[in-house]
C-alpha cells in the first residue's frame, strides 16, 4: 500500500493556495466595485458641470452657481480618494497574485515529488512481482522436470 510521506505537508498547501486564492478573488470583485464607484462618480461630476453651464447661459443667480461649484468640488474630492483607493487596491491584488503564484508553485512541487514517488512504487512493486512470477514459473518448471 503506497502512502506518500508529505501528504499531510501536501493538503496544508493546498488549503493555503484555497485561501489564498479566495482572497484574490475578494480583493478583485473589491477593486472592480471601486472602479465603478469611480466611474460614477465622474458621471455625476459631468452631469453637473453641464448642468452649471447651463445655468450659466440661462443667467442663474451667484448662489446656484456657488452651491453647484461647491457639489462639483466636493465630487472632485471623492475621486481623487477614490482613484488613490483604487491604486492601493491595485498594489494590494498585485501583492495577493505573487503570493498565490509561489503557493502555487510549492504546491505543484509536492504535487510532482509525489507523482515521481508514486511512479517509483508502481516500479518497485512490477519489478517485485516479474521476479515472484519468474521464481514461480521456474520452481514449476523445476519440480515438472526433476520430480518424474
Amino acid at each position: 500500500m503506497y502512502r506518500f510521506s508529505l501528504e499531510t505537508v501536501l493538503k496544508h498547501r493546498k488549503h493555503t493556495e484555497e485561501v489564498l486564492q479566495k482572497a484574490f478573488v475578494d480583493k478583485k470583485r473589491e477593486l472592480l466595485m471601486a472602479e465603478e464607484s469611480l466611474a460614477s462618480l465622474e458621471a455625476v461630476k459631468m452631469k453637473n458641470l453641464s448642468a452649471l453651464h447651463q445655468k450659466q447661459q440661462d443667467g442663474a443667480g451667484i448662489w446656484a452657481v456657488v452651491l453647484y461649484d461647491n457639489y462639483i468640488r466636493q465630487i472632485s474630492i471623492k475621486l481623487s480618494n477614490q482613484s488613490n483607493r483604487i491604486k492601493e487596491l491595485k498594489h494590494e491584488l498585485s501583492a495577493n497574485r505573487k503570493e498565490l503564484i509561489e503557493a502555487m508553485k510549492r504546491r505543484k512541487t509536492l504535487d510532482r515529488l509525489k507523482e515521481k514517488k508514486w511512479e517509483a512504487y508502481k516500479k518497485t512493486v512490477e519489478r517485485k512481482e516479474q521476479i515472484f512470477l519468474g521464481e514461480t514459473a521456474i520452481n514449476g518448471f523445476h519440480r515438472t522436470n526433476y520430480s518424474s
